[in-house]
């Protein structure tokens, strides 16, 4: 995401459509796993 001074606020990742990490503007990130249940994730 960029914010409307051209400067980016927050970024994701993608693995097989499903998101697996965003971080914020400041560096904070996350780190998303999931398991799958049914053939399901």
């Amino acid at each position: 995401m960029i914010n409307c001074n051209g400067d980016t606020v927050r970024s994701f990742s993608y693995a097989d459509g499903l998101t697996v990490t965003h971080s914020d503007a400041l560096g904070l990130g996350c780190h998303y796993r999931c398991q799958t249940q049914g053939g399901k994730p």
